[in-house]
């Protein structure tokens, strides 16, 4: 029975009032006093306002001030087609994760198959291109500690081979492959060159990258989180058919 009326206090405690929600974040956000004051003012706790306020700004209202920077930023430098990139990563399977078709002995009731010991395990690729649709470098990230050479075996001239124990990319690895970026297109005052990318931690927090972009001429524009399903051209025209 007590258990069940914490479960009510609890449920209750969530319910918080969206007037008293709004003038906490407001007064949060114009510095009046910091989120874990404003939380023992108004009586919600430090974690939820964090929440709410993080979700207080619609994913429509994101989307249009980052089309809003696009926009000014297309129409301030003039890129051409050959000078606008888009990076982004994705994980590929090592062995193969599905079969499409089995063939056994008619009546058989029981039918083995033999899987890869490396089977679940995944490469990162980061790659990216341009708006013309034409691929410049690649990355593959294997979940490895030591590099081989006989990894990039096959893989496409140019592609680079780093190794993580999580085969994720990570801030320094994506460092790596931002000066080959700079390597390939060589951009200049005269000739700056448009980067659009997701708000992965190892690309919008990485500062060696963004201090590397502003000496070298190139300008970033992310893209609003959680909508790289609608708003990554990679995932649509490029990741989507390659898995």
């Amino acid at each position: 029975m007590a258990r069940g009326n914490k479960k009510k206090e609890k449920e209750k405690r969530k319910q918080w009032d969206a007037a008293v929600v709004e003038m906490a974040i407001s007064q949060a956000r114009e510095n009046n006093m910091g989120y874990l004051k404003a939380g023992k003012v108004f009586g919600i706790t430090r974690t939820a306002l964090l929440r709410l306020a993080r979700t207080a700004v619609s994913p429509e209202r994101k989307c249009t001030v980052v089309f809003t920077l696009l926009e000014s930023d297309l129409n301030e430098h003039k890129y051409p087609v050959d000078r606008v990139y888009n990076v982004d990563e994705t994980g590929a399977t090592i062995v193969q994760s599905k079969i499409p078709q089995v063939f056994a002995l008619k009546g058989k009731r029981q039918v083995a198959s033999i899987s890869s010991a490396e089977h679940g395990s995944l490469v990162t690729v980061v790659t990216f291109m341009r708006v013309g649709g034409d691929h410049v470098l690649l990355m593959l990230v294997f979940p490895r500690k030591n590099m081989s050479p006989h990894l990039m075996r096959g893989a496409p001239p140019g592609a680079i081979g780093v190794c993580h124990p999580s085969g994720w990319i990570q801030s320094y690895l994506f460092t790596q492959w931002f000066c080959d970026f700079l390597g390939k297109v060589k951009p200049t005052a005269e000739s700056p060159v448009l980067l659009i990318l997701d708000g992965h931690y190892s690309y919008s927090r990485n500062l060696d990258v963004l201090n590397k972009a502003r000496t070298h001429n190139v300008f970033i524009v992310c893209r609003p989180p959680h909508s790289s399903h609608k708003l990554q051209p990679l995932d649509k025209t490029f990741m989507s058919p390659l898995k």
